[in-house]
């Protein structure tokens, strides 16, 4: 009897460690700094995307003197 209440109470005692764990971890990951890191990054990927597109359709179309 004893040795099973000591196997749950470990058991809760990682459930309740897992627990504050992973509220730690959203709350770093929400914090504003982090968010805007984070759209700052999507930005300028979206940039670059926009930027080599702007440069394929270029290419694809050669320029003629008028």
């Amino acid at each position: 009897m004893e040795t099973r209440m000591l196997i749950a109470y470990g058991l809760m005692g990682l459930l309740v460690l897992l627990g504050a764990w992973v509220i730690f971890w959203l709350h770093q990951n929400s914090r504003p700094q982090v968010l805007a890191r984070q759209r700052k990054r999507e930005k300028e990927a979206q940039e670059r995307r926009s930027l080599a597109h702007m440069e394929e359709k270029g290419r694809e179309q050669p320029r003629t003197k008028p």
